[in-house]
């Protein structure tokens, strides 16, 4: 009976992780460079049962959910405006804070008061060198490589760089990234093109990730009814053994 409320509670928990990741996907469907979290089974054999796990192959196994982030293209939404890029292929554009070199797919960027271009916090956007990229008056291009003219006149190019393996990057706030491991540094980016006057899109899926919502919903809801029946069925046993006979 107890293991049998353990089942079901472990059920829920990972089910509860499923629909509180699909939530926030929701969430971020129109934010720019978003990239989807996605929830995965990590299995292992639950301690208390672990000998008897050894004589049958089938014992129920306990979940642990790991979340990572789907790093996959998102769609290129036209905008004409002149500071926003967009990385079409792999990649990240480096922004410099006061503790150390992020990444972000969101090239949403502005020009501050000292011409400097910027992320909407108004941190600044990288160029080669590690240095700033200061515009000014005149007709900006941006070219497929990064390269960055004005008036036909380059001044710079855009910083991007690559992982080797991107899931080592953890979420932080506003569409960043930051290495797991603070010594580990992107390499310069090889497969990308960039696309001016284009944003991408969050790569969630809406219709998918509601979807997801219900069914993850009505798994915890069965789970839940199942738990209040064998707690029932539980105190109901204690009572019996503890009425005088």
């Amino acid at each position: 009976m107890i293991k049998g409320i353990w089942s079901s509670m472990s059920g829920m928990l990972p089910r509860e992780l499923h629909h509180s990741v699909a939530a926030t996907n929701i969430a971020n469907i129109t934010t720019t460079g978003y990239k989807a979290s996605r929830a995965f089974l990590k299995s292992f054999i639950d301690a208390s049962t672990a000998a008897e796990a050894n004589s049958n192959k089938n014992q129920r196994i306990s979940d642990v959910e790991e979340i990572h982030t789907d790093f996959s293209q998102g769609l290129m939404e036209q905008t004409d405006n002149v500071l926003d890029v967009a990385i079409l292929g792999d990649g990240f554009f480096c922004i410099d804070t006061p503790q150390r070199e992020l990444y972000t797919r969101n090239g949403n960027f502005m020009l501050d008061k000292n011409y400097r271009l910027v992320t909407s916090d108004g941190m600044p956007v990288l160029g080669e060198n590690n240095r700033s990229i200061k515009l000014y008056e005149g007709g900006i291009f941006v070219m497929e490589n990064g390269e960055i003219s004005i008036d036909g006149e380059r001044v710079g190019k855009l910083k991007i760089v690559d992982f080797a393996e991107p899931t080592d990057l953890k979420r932080g706030l506003n569409s960043l990234f930051i290495p797991m491991d603070e010594n580990v540094r992107g390499m310069p980016g090889k497969d990308y093109k960039i696309k001016h006057g284009f944003l991408e899109r969050s790569n969630v899926v809406p219709v998918q990730e509601m979807m997801n919502m219900i069914i993850y919903f009505r798994n915890y809801e069965a789970d839940s009814r199942i738990l209040t029946a064998q707690d029932d069925t539980l105190r109901r046993a204690v009572n019996d053994i503890a009425r005088p006979v």
